[in-house]
């Protein structure tokens, strides 16, 4: 219910309210006969290591690809998210480089932008080698087809 009272809010406020679709329930969630969906600005799918969700991305993408063609949506206007959690392990630099080809993967199968949290509490070594990706990261196009 806040969710719903807080878009009602900043609906009167804002220009236009983005609306974002969210869950994993294909059936339910990407239904192209939904308003959600015919409204949604943008979906956020799972990103979850070691589970059916990571497996499921494309899958999903594919789904709300053949949705949109169904009722005659541009695909790449909506915006694509993923929320992950990520194990930089015992080294942050190495940790670092394989997010780095992870969000990349992402982007390949359409994926806009990614909320990530690490697997362990941040430290300074952590931090430091998540920084010194951040060019490359921002460098990253999605596939947007």
């Amino acid at each position: 219910m806040l969710g719903v009272a807080a878009g009602l809010i900043w609906a009167a406020v804002a220009p236009r309210a983005l609306l974002q679709e969210v869950g994993h329930g294909e059936a339910q969630l990407v239904n192209a006969e939904s308003a959600a969906f015919i409204l949604a600005d943008a979906c956020n799918l799972f990103d979850v290591p070691g589970s059916q969700f990571r497996d499921n991305i494309r899958h999903k993408l594919d789904v709300l690809r053949g949705h949109c063609a169904q009722v005659g949506r541009d695909f790449g206007a909506i915006e694509k998210t993923v929320t992950s959690s990520f194990d930089f392990g015992e080294d942050p630099k190495a940790g670092a480089a394989a997010f780095l080809a992870h969000l990349r993967e992402l982007a390949a199968v359409g994926i806009d932008h990614a909320l990530v949290s690490p697997s362990q509490a941040w430290d300074e070594a952590t931090f430091d080698a998540v920084a010194a990706i951040l060019p490359e990261v921002h460098a990253i196009e999605p596939d947007r087809g």
